[in-house]
């Protein structure tokens, strides 16, 4: 963009603006409303259990707030990703039972695209931290004294009070740490509660678990329950609530998701119309359960109703609390607006094998839309918009089944050219042990027996190498190179989660070998092997 100078005038102004805002961060400080307004807390009180990649933020009162990075990858803005919640308890189906749900972090890492994520507190969000907030927004509050018995969670708020402490969190940012909120496309990032697939999503393991346990009923806990929550029990929490951080986390490093306080996220309550939401919302929404759940009732699909008034006054549990996340703005700037705007359009256009249709479903939109605008019938242009809505959905679902399948697809093509990678290196010393006995004694029983053991492995050989060159074969006829390519970028960040970087590189290559079978229409074997060895 081509730079203007500035008048006098102008930098006069812009002169006398950065001296304004640093009076009233000056005053700000001095007041006890600055990030130094007291001595920086000790980590143990804001962050007793850090963790590398963590994100410091600073509150008033010398305080802290640590959050950690949930990844939700995705193959473009208008991707998201698709997960099933709730749970299977047939007493709780009216509000648990499972349905899709769909998360997408607001934040884009710097170097790879394809890794999407939000930031979701480490910890519940603490009775000291909340004084440093009041103490921030109100003349009347002193900054609290550090002390470990208010690191136990904020209790007895309702959820528009825990929103105005996350607005009044933001403001105090914008203002005395401009820098510390994490930016999207120039934009700085909100602090607000999380949306209850963001809090499911987390809570379950998020990427850092197998499509097989994330459905399970609690995360995976290797030191037991005991060790990773509190729940009703001397056992346990001892009808308490206990200081946040003290527990092992689960495997995104998230404390006392389940257990401890109960957490209050964005949406009201809605029931569970047999896999769907019912369209009435209801009272505020908890998840996770809280030091009174009994342990045979701990499970990442918790949802309970919380009536947000009793007998007049507003309903303050003292074992329901709260977690911030930090989201983004949708629609940064109209350069993003327009990205958008090339998805959705791709999007309407895109058949199942990833290309563009003959009759596209743009082209049937378009054609609806102007015979809804034809005609004078109200009620056949309701149906025609009705028919619209329809498409458009089934349009929706039928990209969405295009990603996953690739994704699988690459998945088990990944694991096929694993396999015949090591029993490729098998034959080889095989081929080098029957040489030898052959070259010695072509008539001895170990000969005989090397040459037995060789060709076992080189049929195992052969039966890979035809499963593999068919998977490749598949894929090149359904999916287009920039698809593949799109959906390996994701499928990446899944399988770096679960500590698989290998079969992302293996995965890799398959595409690749798939790439080559388009461009060439044939298979070249001694390369493809080649390669395989490689890598």
């Amino acid at each position: 963009m081509k730079q203007h100078p500035v008048p006098e005038n102008g930098r006069m102004r812009q002169a006398f603006r950065r001296a304004l805002i640093a009076v009233l961060l000056l005053l700000a400080v001095q007041t006890g409303r600055g990030a130094q307004a007291a001595e920086p807390w000790p980590e143990r009180l804001f962050n007793p259990q850090p963790r590398a990649g963590d994100l410091v933020l600073p509150m008033p009162c010398g305080g802290a707030m640590a959050f950690r990075p949930v990844e939700t990858p995705a193959a473009g803005f208008l991707d998201d990703r698709r997960i099933l919640i709730g749970g299977e308890d047939p007493g709780q189906a009216y509000a648990e039972m499972p349905r899709y749900a769909h998360v997408a972090g607001g934040f884009t890492h710097r170097e790879d695209p394809a890794r999407r994520l939000y930031y979701l507190g480490a910890y519940e969000v603490t009775a000291l931290q909340v004084a440093a907030l009041e103490a921030a927004g109100n003349d009347d509050h002193a900054c609290p004294t550090p002390a470990i018995r208010d690191t136990r969670p904020a209790v007895g708020l309702t959820r528009s009070e825990a929103e105005a402490l996350a607005e009044t969190y933001t403001t105090w940012l914008h203002a005395a740490a401009p820098g510390a909120l994490p930016r999207e496309d120039g934009v700085a990032g909100f602090l607000r509660l999380p949306s209850e697939a963001e809090w499911e999503y987390a809570a379950r393991g998020g990427l850092a678990v197998s499509a097989a346990l994330f459905r399970e009923r609690v995360f995976p806990m290797p030191d037991g329950m005991p060790g990773h929550v509190w729940f009703q029990g001397s056992q346990s929490a001892g009808g308490r609530l206990h200081p946040a951080g003290l527990l092992a986390p689960n495997p995104l490093g998230l404390h006392d998701m389940l257990g401890n306080a109960a957490e209050i996220v964005l949406e009201p309550f809605r029931l569970n119309r047999f896999g769907r939401l019912h369209g009435q919302p209801g009272g505020t929404l908890i998840k996770g359960g809280s030091f009174r759940t009994p342990r045979h009732a701990i499970r990442s699909a918790f949802r309970r109703e919380l009536p947000p008034f009793v007998d007049g006054a507003p309903n303050r549990p003292d074992d329901v609390g709260f977690r911030l996340a930090i989201g983004a703005p949708a629609l940064t700037s109209l350069g993003r607006v327009n990205q958008i705007r090339r998805e959705v359009a791709d999007l309407a256009g895109a058949n199942e094998a990833g290309g563009p249709a003959r009759d596209t479903a743009a082209d049937i939109l378009a054609e609806i839309g102007r015979l809804a605008q034809a005609t004078d019938d109200p009620e056949r242009r309701q149906g025609l918009e009705r028919l619209a809505v329809s498409l458009r959905t089934v349009t929706e679902e039928s990209a969405g089944r295009t990603a996953r399948t690739a994704r699988s697809l690459m998945r088990l093509g990944g694991f096929l050219a694993g396999s015949l990678r090591q029993n490729l290196a098998a034959l080889a010393m095989r081929r080098t042990i029957r040489d030898a006995y052959l070259r010695a004694d072509a008539e001895s029983p170990l000969a005989r027996q090397a040459l037995e053991r060789y060709e076992t492995v080189a049929g195992t050989v052969e039966e890979d190498w035809t499963a593999y060159v068919d998977t490749v074969i598949t894929a090149a006829e359904n999916f287009d190179a920039e698809t593949l390519r799109a959906q390996h970028a994701v499928l990446a960040v899944e399988l770096e989660g679960r500590g698989r970087e290998a079969l992302t590189r293996l995965a890799g290559l398959f595409v690749e070998h798939a790439a080559a079978y388009r461009r060439q229409g044939r298979v070249d074997r001694p390369a493809w092997q080649a390669q395989l060895a490689e890598r």
